[in-house]
């Protein structure tokens, strides 16, 4: 089956206004990458859990985790992504998806 989903944060940071626009156009889920000026990785427990009890309200659902991990160079700290990582992980759980979006990081500086 597909899914259409978008990533509805540059609609409004705000969450209501998301899903009226989302609703609207009958997209049925979500691309879940920020709300309320914050990145959904930066989210609390509580407000993921406010994320989702307002998506089920309206009958939305999250089809991935829109994540900022490996838009860095490769050559970052991996602890730091790591733990970007496993907090990707406890969202797409309390949201329900199994997808997380990341990206291939960029390539090291050429060197002279």
């Amino acid at each position: 089956m597909i899914r259409l989903s978008a990533f509805a944060d540059e609609i409004s940071p705000d969450l209501e206004e998301q899903i009226a626009v989302l609703s609207s156009e009958k997209v049925r889920f979500l691309d879940l990458r920020g709300v309320w000026n914050t990145n959904v990785l930066d989210l609390s427990d509580q407000q993921v859990t406010r994320v989702k009890e307002t998506l089920d309200a309206h009958g939305i659902g999250v089809a991935a985790i829109g994540s900022p991990i490996g838009k860095v160079p490769i050559d970052s700290s991996f602890n730091e992504h790591l733990h970007l990582f496993e907090r990707a992980i406890t969202v797409a759980q309390a949201l329900q998806t199994p997808y997380i979006r990341i990206f291939s990081f960029y390539p090291p500086a050429a060197s002279d």
